[in-house]
């Protein structure tokens, strides 16, 4: 499981590095899209990169210059269900993670976004217009969701209270509703 997150995360930051060079010290960065022209985007489904048959797409510019720089897929409904099957048949394998090893997905997750910080925010700046500055701050208050969600398996263990009572112990066992 940790793998095939670590290869999605990898492969969209590989694909950020087409767009973009970002200098590790803060000074202004390059956008290159003109160079490639704009990427097509391409649907994740069932743990691989698939090309969309949509007839239509969304254009993603830079609000800076109003180059296209990517163009994004109105996905079909037939994709869509497709994704969203995909997406419970992976929940049902998913679930049954150990939450230990789910919680080291999420740190090599954070340990991705902080090797690769300037790259998402270069990407943040040239899909959103801000600042590089503000991108970071964007990229960090990201990092810290995953952080946060990082150390909630320790919550979602349950808990064993022993002696109550006399002979009673209790316990506790967290189950998701949905």
């Amino acid at each position: 499981m940790s793998t095939s997150l670590s290869s999605v995360v990898k492969s969209g930051f590989q694909k950020a590095r087409v767009l973009t060079t970002a200098t590790a010290s803060g000074r202004p960065f390059s956008a290159t899209p003109a160079q490639h022209g704009p990427v097509n985007v391409r649907n994740w489904i069932g743990g691989e990169l698939r090309e969309s048959q949509a007839s239509e797409y969304i254009d993603v510019t830079n609000p800076a210059t109003q180059e296209v720089i990517s163009r994004v897929p109105q996905t079909t409904a037939a994709e869509f269900d497709h994704a969203v099957e995909n997406a419970q048949e992976a929940f049902l394998s998913w679930r049954n993670v150990a939450l230990p090893q789910r919680q080291r997905v999420m740190f090599r997750l954070q340990e991705l976004i902080r090797q690769h910080t300037d790259e998402l925010a270069a990407n943040i700046t040239l899909e959103q217009g801000k600042t590089l500055a503000d991108a970071k701050g964007d990229v960090f208050r990201g990092l810290e969701v995953v952080e946060y969600a990082s150390g909630l398996a320790r919550d979602m263990m349950g808990e064993l209270v022993e002696n109550v009572a006399t002979g009673l112990d209790t316990y506790s066992i967290r189950q998701p509703l949905g």
